[in-house]
């Protein structure tokens, strides 16, 4: 099994290869941050370097083979039509044809 219970839930998902916080993986700089001039220093790199490979990326793998499977539309309506359309098929059966009855208003 992927998860193991002596461990954070921060420590068994980057295990897996999964993002636990996506605002700090996928950052956005801020408007101050775009009009100041970026400075490449070692800092920056030494930090690249410090991402390692997940030990269990076969889940990562096993979710995104999930994700790509094709599905099958379910098409669903609320319960009081079902219950309208259960009983309708129930008394009319297959009898989908529309029938006029002519009522005679002079009466």
């Amino acid at each position: 099994m992927a998860w193991e219970t002596t461990r954070s839930v921060e420590q068994n998902i980057a295990d897996m290869g999964l993002v636990y916080d996506s605002n700090k993986a996928l950052r956005i700089p801020g408007a101050k941050e775009l009009l100041q001039p970026m400075e490449l220093d070692g800092e920056n790199a030494r930090q690249d370097d410090k991402i390692s490979q997940p030990t269990k990326s076969y889940v990562a793998k096993v979710l995104e083979e999930d994700a790509k499977a094709p599905r099958v539309k379910n098409f669903r309506l609320p319960n009081n039509q079902v219950t309208l359309l259960i009983y309708l098929i129930d008394k009319y059966g297959e009898d989908y044809k529309v029938r006029h009855v002519i009522v005679d208003e002079s009466v």
